[in-house]
């Protein structure tokens, strides 16, 4: 998947102290924001929220479409692994309207893929260290 991402500098210049999504990067399928202002360190583990709002709606296993989903990830900044803690759903995008579907997880490490927008989400998280 390739990934446009805009330079590290500028992230955190746009976000500043203001709370709220930062576009980060953007495939020709998905683009990818973060909330800098949810950056939750502790050791080496960082937490932060991250929302993909999809350029066309998707459909879930229960066949209802969506076009954002909102997400709390963990970062572990010394083993570039990360885990989904939270997730949901949403009809509209940018996270807008009520949750379609909310899960919450006990999930499993996995690793940080080069070149994906879920590496660029772990960079930001951990270099807010």
């Amino acid at each position: 998947m390739k990934i446009v991402a805009f330079t590290l500098g500028l992230v955190a210049f746009s976000s500043g102290a203001q709370a709220g999504w930062s576009l980060v990067g953007a495939s020709d399928t998905t683009s990818y924001y973060v909330d800098l202002g949810t950056v939750r360190k502790k050791g080496i583990f960082t937490r932060m929220w991250s929302l993909y709002n999809y350029a066309e709606p998707i459909f879930g296993k229960d066949g209802e479409q969506y076009s954002s989903s909102i997400m709390h990830v963990e970062y572990d900044c010394s083993e570039e692994r990360s885990k989904r803690l939270f997730t949901s759903v949403y009809k509209k995008p940018m996270g807008e309207g009520s949750a379609l579907t909310l899960k919450h997880s006990t999930p499993a490490w996995g690793p940080i893929p080069p070149g994906t927008a879920i590496e660029l989400q772990w960079k930001l998280a951990c270099d807010q260290r």
